[in-house]
């Protein structure tokens, strides 16, 4: 692990000034946010816990003093954690100078994790979500706080006063800005610090929906079985492009590889009969199921009405009428149905977020709320896997080639709306999406081969 030489707080006027600060003095009840964060915080009795930038150790002191049998605090300074073994002492707890940024520990490492106003000096606040999440253990706690979005809004982080030196408003200049920013603080040199509230808030909803997931379907083992067929996976499989990425990719990850295939009333049959042929050339077993129903249901769907025009472009407003409504929703169920049948609990589907078609049932959200739906309905545990959901195109392409089946995906396969092989009409969504994904790849290939 690294440990960077440059530190703010250990710079002597720095630490000296901060050393003088209530929170620094009185500990937590002297910190602006502990009456809030303290409610948040779980049963420490009989846990592990990890306290990430402790700086003086006062949350590592308290998780002991109410039960935990270990803390580890761990700070990028020096002086930090010098201060915290003279004031926090104690044979449970363990200071470590590591960063934020280079911390990681063994899964199932620690129950809670905890950390007070330091996600704000971090570049990347995903990297720690994901340590976080690979070193708790299964019903682990993850409990933060940061700075609030009007308090960092303007770098000096205070008034501004009038000619007579009263406060006259609180400065929310750039407040929707991300990124870096320099603020004077203690010291009259800039410390900086990152502002984010987008990226905080799409990392926190990945946090929460891991967990979810991790709850509510981790595969299950009622028998030895079951144990043996969670190595087996049945692909959603249309014969497109990503569809036929994840065919290969779930037979790089499971020993055994289904398929299964639907109709649902498409008007161009075709590719059925590709998806068909790929199955049997990757010696895949293929199922196809008929829900042409759902093309009964709803007669405003461009790919199941030849007399409507397709949408060349989504609505500003709404997605376009390419949308079939409930279409994921349907096949992920028949899925599940059929590989239950089957001994199977994973599944696999091609839906992305990344080059967002405007179809709501393509996000992410949806994907992991049905698959605890599907556990729920079926007192069973399914995964559903989603590989390409934050790739776009252009990394789907790289997935294949990666995959060793870019040819294949590039000359057999039928995205077209229009029900063109291969490179397709050249015009609706799908092949332009499909084209633009292409020569940014390989553009990217060729830059990186020089």
């Amino acid at each position: 692990m690294s440990v960077s030489t440059k530190n703010k707080y250990d710079d002597e006027r720095f630490f000296g000034q901060y050393s003088q600060m209530s929170r620094s003095v009185q500990g937590l009840r002297g910190a602006g946010e502990w009456h809030e964060l303290k409610k948040m915080l779980p049963d420490f009795n009989r846990k592990r816990v990890l306290d990430l930038g402790c700086v003086f150790g006062w949350l590592c002191r308290y998780a002991i003093e109410r039960g935990a049998t270990f803390a580890l605090g761990i700070d990028l300074s020096g002086k930090m954690l010098d201060k915290a073994r003279e004031i926090n002492p104690s044979p449970l707890i363990e200071y470590e100078r590591i960063a934020i940024e280079d911390f990681d520990f063994a899964p199932n490492s620690f129950d809670i994790v905890i950390s007070s106003l330091t996600f704000h000096y971090l570049e990347s606040f995903d990297t720690v979500c994901t340590e976080v999440y690979k070193c708790l253990t299964e019903e682990g706690v993850f409990v933060f706080s940061v700075e609030h979005p009007v308090f960092t809004a303007y770098g000096n982080q205070d008034w501004i006063y009038d000619s007579e030196g009263k406060p006259a408003h609180w400065p929310v200049d750039h407040y929707f800005q991300e990124g870096i920013r320099h603020a004077r603080r203690t010291s009259p040199s800039d410390d900086v610090a990152y502002r984010r509230s987008k990226e905080l808030k799409k990392s926190v909803s990945l946090w929460l929906k891991r967990c979810l997931f991790r709850v509510l379907a981790k595969p299950r083992t009622k028998n030895k079985k079951d144990m043996k067929q969670q190595d087996a996976a049945l692909v959603c499989f249309s014969g497109g492009q990503d569809s036929t990425t994840c065919l290969f990719w779930a037979k790089k990850h499971f020993s055994r590889v289904e398929a299964v295939c639907f109709t649902y009333g498409q008007k161009h049959s075709l590719e059925i009969e590709v998806a068909r042929k790929i199955a049997a050339d990757a010696d895949v077993p293929f199922q196809l199921l008929d829900v042409s129903l759902i093309s009964q249901l709803d007669p405003n769907c461009s790919l199941t009405n030849a007399s409507i025009e397709m949408d060349q472009e989504k609505p500003e407003d709404s997605y376009p009428n390419t949308f079939v409504p409930g279409r994921n929703m349907v096949f992920l169920t028949f899925a599940a149905i059929l590989a239950r049948g089957k001994g199977i609990y994973h599944l696999v589907t091609g839906v992305s977020e990344a080059d967002y078609s405007g179809y709501p049932d393509c996000r992410d959200t949806f994907v992991r709320s049905l698959n605890v739906t599907l556990n729920l309905a079926m007192d069973e545990q399914f995964v559903i896997h989603t590989p390409l959901m934050d790739r776009d195109k252009s990394e789907v392409w790289e997935l294949s080639d990666e995959l060793g089946v870019f040819d294949l995906v590039r000359t057999q396969t039928l995205t077209c709306y229009n029900g063109v092989m291969a490179e397709g009409c050249g015009h609706c969504p799908a092949c332009k999406l499909r084209k633009d994904g292409l020569e940014k790849y390989l553009k990217r290939k060729e830059e990186n081969q020089k």
